[in-house]
């Protein structure tokens, strides 16, 4: 284990015993590892069982996937109370947990990024990427923002629009990154109104100074919700343009 990633753990005191831990069925699983649904004993403090989402490598032997794993802990343990901006490089519906009182989490924090003065992040080292919410700077020139999280955002926005469906449908990893580069944009989906679209047209903007930020967002998703008007009109839904996402992997490398 990473000596420094290890006392970062203990100073926080989230170490828990294994005896406390129940792992029940598996929920979910991705290219490098397992999530399953668990119970902890006393955690945080109280008196009886939590449930939780225990997440797992799959190669227990591999030093690089046990220290992406402690990386992403380490990012998550510092979001609370870090007065920088995080880049998470991976915002897509896989990655969005929904509590009961259906509140949206962000998880998956491996390729976070801790960005202090400059708001930017140049990535060095090669490796399989979730090429379909890349943007054109990020998939071009290797470099992320929170704006090239707002591009990413405007995807995940049409895979709800679209009920899971898989962004681009129909066409392969590569031709993903020469369309996205050539200026395509998805198409309207037909049950999805004007204004929604206009949303995920404007994150999409070429230039990333030109997207909104996320506060705007919040304001422009905010009043469009206030409306007495139908969003989407899932009446007119039509599954056979989209396929189901499960078809693509989900960390394609061109």
């Amino acid at each position: 284990m990473d000596a420094p990633v290890y006392a970062i753990v203990k100073e926080k005191n989230v170490e828990v015993l294994r005896q406390n831990i129940k792992i029940l069925e598996k929920i979910g699983s991705g290219a490098y590892g397992q999530v399953y649904k668990g119970s902890v004993l006393q955690l945080n403090r109280n008196q009886g069982w939590t449930t939780v989402a225990i997440k797992t490598i799959k190669d227990v032997e591999n030093a690089a996937e046990a220290k992406g794993l402690l990386d992403e802990l380490k990012v998550m343990l510092e979001l609370s109370p870090h007065p920088n901006v995080i880049l998470h490089r991976d915002l897509a519906a896989r990655n969005i947990l929904v509590a009961e009182d259906k509140t949206c989490k962000i998880s998956d924090f491996g390729f976070a990024k801790d960005v202090i003065e400059s708001h930017q992040y140049e990535r060095k080292t090669q490796g399989r990427l979730p090429v379909r919410w890349m943007s054109p700077e990020a998939l071009y020139d290797n470099r992320y923002s929170t704006q090239s999280d707002v591009w990413a955002y405007g995807v995940l926005v049409w895979e709800i629009v679209t009920l899971g469906s898989s962004p681009y449908p129909g066409m392969s990893a590569k031709q993903v990154m020469e369309a996205v580069t050539e200026g395509y944009r998805m198409p309207q989906p037909p049950h999805c109104s004007q204004d929604m679209y206009n949303i995920m047209l404007s994150c999409w903007e070429d230039n990333p100074s030109s997207r909104p930020l996320f506060k705007a967002i919040t304001v422009s998703l905010n009043d469009l919700l206030s409306r007495d008007y139908e969003v989407l009109t899932l009446g007119k839904f039509e599954e056979k343009l989209y396929e189901d996402i499960d078809q693509f992997r989900l960390d394609e490398k061109c």
